[in-house]
């Protein structure tokens, strides 16, 4: 099973979640959570590619419940609660304001409360 999740940040970006849960009967129970995040200039594209051998469903396989976050600004976390990416120029440039210090501070923190909220898991 694949499913996307929106999460907003405490600064007000709408970041999207990806999650990959396999059924498998062998996998009864709590499954252990594993969050998997992009480097620069990518999304949660990165661990699907190559399906048959791609870390996302290896792990899944594995019995892990896969979840994988997109940072603000890629191109499945545009969102935000006031300001818009496609907006004009002082607004767009507002909008991409950020930098890893936001990613860590906002970002981060976001998905990994979501990923164990839906999950159920610690």
């Amino acid at each position: 099973m694949f499913s996307e999740y929106i999460v907003k940040t405490d600064d007000g970006y709408f970041l999207t979640l990806h999650r990959v849960w396999l059924e498998m009967p062998e996998f009864r129970g709590d499954r252990p959570v594993v969050l998997l995040q992009h480097g620069m200039l990518s999304s949660s594209e990165v661990w699907l590619l190559n399906e048959g051998k791609s870390v996302a469903f290896k792990l899944a396989k594995e019995g892990y419940d896969v979840w994988m976050g997109n940072n603000r600004g890629n191109v499945y976390s545009r969102g935000h609660e006031r300001l818009n990416a496609k907006g004009d120029s002082a607004e767009k440039k507002e909008y991409f304001d950020f930098s890893f210090y936001e990613m860590g501070k906002y970002d981060l923190p976001a998905m990994v409360e979501r990923a164990l909220e839906v999950s159920g898991a610690d």
